[in-house]
């Protein structure tokens, strides 16, 4: 009610009010999120954030999709699952195919090609406790990191990885930034 009034009282003002309110509101859920889990060290998942939201909005405006925050929530718990669902399987067979790779009677499809077994086992770094943990200093690290790894896939020049080469010169890594 008091807001309203604000708005209603000055409405030169109404249109920053609404930007502070909004940004208040925004505030107040990640503060939420990042309190969830005790260990977590204040940095949440799209799940704390989901979960926050769900607390701090009504029954009808969550199950609807309504709620302030809840489409960013969404779209990054379908992109930045909490786990990897992985049973394991594939990192094995990975981890052994790579193990007869490096031996000398593997008889392995990797055998003496030590640049293919380096590649398994680097493909397999990001799904390691270490390699999250790595990812995720990284993405919240300093931008000076980012924008020489940015770089890094510029210079490439879609060599090894064309889509994410080409997207990275068109500015896609930085949000439409070079």
């Amino acid at each position: 009610m008091l807001r309203s009034n604000l708005s209603r009282v000055n409405p030169a003002y109404a249109e920053e009010l609404s930007a502070l309110n909004t940004g208040y509101a925004s505030y107040v859920l990640a503060r939420d999120a990042s309190v969830r889990r005790a260990s977590s060290g204040g940095v949440f998942t799209a799940n704390d954030l989901l979960n926050a939201i769900r607390q701090g909005s009504s029954k009808n405006q969550f199950a609807a999709g309504a709620a302030h925050l809840q489409e960013l929530a969404d779209a990054g718990a379908k992109v930045l699952p909490s786990s990897v669902p992985d049973s394991g399987t594939a990192g094995r067979a990975a981890l052994i195919e790579t193990l007869a790779a490096l031996s000398s009677g593997g008889g392995s499809v990797l055998m003496g090609n030590p640049a293919a077994a380096l590649g398994v086992m680097g493909a397999m770094a990001p799904y390691t406790n270490a390699g999250l943990s790595g990812l995720q200093k990284w993405s919240t690290g300093a931008p000076a990191s980012r924008a020489a790894v940015r770089k890094m896939v510029e210079d490439l020049g879609g060599a090894a990885t064309p889509g994410l080469a080409g997207g990275a010169s068109q500015g896609n890594l930085t949000g439409g930034q070079k």
